[in-house]
């Protein structure tokens, strides 16, 4: 057998198995295409850790301690519930916190966000705490943009402006850090008091 016809043989069989592996090429390519596709699917409706599962409208949630009184209620117009970061917001929340023994405290706020089950709530936008009247100590309105409040303790704080109004005194000042259930308040800033007369 001649060099020139053995190096024709090896052509042939290379130009017969030509179409196979193009075949075999193409095949690989589409369940390449195939797989890519439907993982960008699965991943695109796949929940993120934005994504919300629950909603709530005009709902009231009520918290009760172990002998079956009522420690807190949260009204709001809307929630939201976050399940991956465990997160519920709300808009327009009434927040009332009334621990066994303390003063009662209620907030108001444009929204609020809740982590877990009320372990800690900050509130934004227009927020106003009231507490009544407590053992001899007056009744008090605190107005600010922003507090973050923690029920279990009674801890209140807040990094932005703030104004405590009680009795016939005006507290003006930046930051704040109190407690609820023993209505001690300690501004973080420079304070303006401002005096009204008393009503006769």
């Amino acid at each position: 057998m001649s060099l020139s016809t053995a190096g024709r043989r090896r052509q042939d069989r290379i130009v017969a198995w030509t179409p196979v592996l193009f075949l075999l090429l193409l095949a690989a390519l589409t369940v390449w295409l195939d797989f890519t596709i439907s993982r960008a699917v699965v991943d695109r409706h796949k929940p993120g850790a934005n994504s919300p599962e629950q909603f709530l409208e005009n709902f009231t949630a009520l918290r009760y301690d172990a002998q079956g009184a009522l420690t807190q209620q949260l009204k709001a117009e809307r929630g939201t519930y976050f399940p991956q970061m465990n997160r519920t917001v709300v808009e327009k929340p009434h927040f009332t916190n009334q621990p066994p023994q303390g003063a009662q405290m209620t907030v108001r706020a444009n929204k609020a966000i809740v982590h877990g089950k009320n372990d800690r709530i900050d509130f934004a936008g227009n927020v106003r705490a009231q507490q009544p009247e407590f053992e001899g100590q007056p009744a008090r309105v605190l107005e600010t943009e922003s507090l973050t409040a923690v029920p279990a303790t009674g801890d209140l704080s807040t990094q932005a402006a703030v104004k405590i109004s009680q009795a016939n005194a005006v507290v003006e000042t930046k930051g704040l850090r109190a407690n609820s259930k023993t209505q001690q308040f300690s501004g973080q800033g420079p304070a303006r008091i401002v005096l009204q007369p008393k009503e006769k």
